[in-house]
């Protein structure tokens, strides 16, 4: 994707106790285009990668249409 660096809340977020091991949840907003989806997406592999196909999810969206589009990304 092209992506070489996170932007800073990015990285603080991800390093919180426990965020990334799947122990502790994180809720986070951002302003339209301001990186969610990114850290989103690192946590549903991190969890992936650690569970297995097993593992379980929410991913909330605003838009029907964004709905759609990640489903074929995910697919």
């Amino acid at each position: 994707m092209g992506i070489t660096t996170l932007f800073d809340w990015q990285s603080e977020a991800l390093s919180r106790p426990g965020v990334m091991e799947g122990t502790r949840n994180l809720l986070y907003t951002a302003a339209t285009s301001g990186g969610k989806t990114l850290v989103a997406e690192l946590l549903l592999l991190k969890r992936i990668e650690s569970v297995g196909c097993r593992a379980k999810a929410k991913y909330i969206l605003p838009l029907k249409a964004l709905v759609t589009q990640k489903t074929q990304d995910f697919e």
